[in-house]
């Protein structure tokens, strides 16, 4: 669930999207890349986008860092791309237990025939 892009967030919004779970959280959790956080990083041969790229690493945070963001890569693939090989989707990231997500663009013409177990639901 992507947090609302203006007004009211609370903390149960940003730890039901990046934390999960019940139990108290802090900011120290939500830094984008951080010891502790849920909140990934890209590594660098990731092409995809970061969807908490606005989240920052360190420093001051704000509530409205957080708007408009979500827990996860997104990758699209246009209408002139062939043999995709979901590896290169998200580059490094790829074996890693964190969201991902595949736009097919409605104007592909080709199948896709996806094998992992990490790109998650379509």
């Amino acid at each position: 669930m992507t947090i609302v892009g203006s007004g009211a967030v609370s903390f149960n919004n940003l730890r039901t999207e990046f934390v999960g779970g019940s139990s108290s959280i802090s900011f120290n959790d939500l830094y984008r890349g951080g010891a502790n956080s849920n909140i990934l990083a890209k590594a660098g041969d990731n092409p995809a986008v970061n969807l908490a790229a606005s989240v920052p690493t360190s420093g001051v945070i704000k509530i409205s860092d957080f708007y408009s963001t979500a827990k996860g890569f997104k990758n699209t693939i246009s209408s002139n791309t062939t043999n995709v090989d979901a590896n290169s989707l998200f580059g490094d990231d790829y074996d890693v237990n964190y969201p991902k997500i595949v736009d097919i663009n409605p104007r592909c013409s080709r199948k896709y025939n996806w094998v992992s177990s990490n790109l998650g639901n379509f």
